[in-house]
């Protein structure tokens, strides 16, 4: 969000360095994020994010139901149980339990032309109670009870109804990107535990999907790709520095093959909607696909 290299490799080394322990509290967590949100968004970069003329943000954030936030621990896993219970006998969470916000700058509204979502402008005032807001992992994270502009409720990480907004890009001059770790895309968290509803045909119009190719990923130590479950994967909690060494490793290749892969990615063309790119050693480091057909879809392992 900021300009920089050297801050965008000091948020990646915070980021890295951060340790999850048995035992460890929300209180343990909360400072570790609130030091990530100051350097990703610091007081004084405020006004170059908030009025860039080169790009516009839109941040998700869930909103729960207010007497959610009255709920201890476990009940609230509880509840979180009973939506993942709903989503699966009927295809979605009923939509009295949350409420979609999306937070945008700019002048107007995306146009995402999603249904059921409350636009709200992102401000100095309220940017910080945002990113706590988007990042706050239920049962992990000390809860988010207030936003500014939005006033009092429960707020949780985003990618509980919107982990990628099911939207459609219309226009073929202003095609979107979407850097994903996999081929497989999900709308929503319910939607990466049961895989019941592969995205609409819609969503990869004029929208492609890059990820790292299996080439990108043996490269790695222990030839796997960083996740965020790895925060709490045994091995990882025993030995941090494993997965730091991992994490490193991979925020270094990415920069070694950014732009050398993903720049002559985005503007090739291929009429199949499926290419690959060598990155200069004879392997293929990032993999894309537009996806636009019934047939690349029916191909992906939903």
């Amino acid at each position: 969000m900021t300009t920089g290299q050297p801050v965008v490799d000091r948020l990646a080394e915070e980021f890295t360095a951060m340790t999850y322990r048995h035992g460890d509290t929300s209180a343990v967590l909360t400072p570790m994020m609130a030091n990530l949100i100051r350097t990703a968004a610091p007081t004084e970069a405020l006004p170059f994010i908030l009025h860039n003329d080169q790009f516009r943000l839109c941040i998700f954030v869930t909103q729960l139901h207010d007497w959610t936030a009255r709920l201890s621990t476990p009940l609230f896993k509880g509840f979180f149980g009973a939506c993942a219970v709903a989503h699966f006998l009927m295809g979605n969470v009923p939509k009295g339990l949350f409420r979609r916000l999306c937070f945008y700058t700019g002048d107007e509204i995306p146009p995402f032309h999603l249904s059921d979502v409350q636009y709200c402008r992102l401000t100095e005032c309220n940017i910080h109670d945002v990113l706590r807001a988007t990042t706050c992992i239920p049962f992990i994270c000390e809860k988010t009870t207030y936003i500014s502009g939005v006033g009092q409720g429960m707020f949780v990480d985003g990618a509980v109804t919107d982990l990628i907004p099911d939207c459609t890009i219309e226009h073929e001059h202003t095609p979107g990107l979407l850097l994903h770790h996999s081929a497989d895309v999900a709308h929503s968290f319910f939607d990466t535990i049961f895989r019941l509803q592969p995205p609409r045909n819609a969503f990869f119009e004029n929208c492609s999907v890059l990820y790292p190719s299996t080439s990108f990923a043996q490269l790695l130590p222990g030839q796997r790709l960083p996740a965020t479950s790895d925060w709490f994967d045994k091995e990882f909690v025993k030995n941090p520095l494993l997965r730091q060494t991992l994490w490193k490793e991979t925020y270094k290749l990415s920069q070694s093959y950014w732009q050398k892969d993903i720049l002559s990615l985005h503007t090739s063309s291929n009429e199949r909607g499926d290419l690959e790119h060598s990155g200069g050693t004879g392997d293929s480091h990032w993999k894309k696909s537009s996806l636009t057909s019934k047939q690349m879809i029916g191909r992906r392992p939903f």
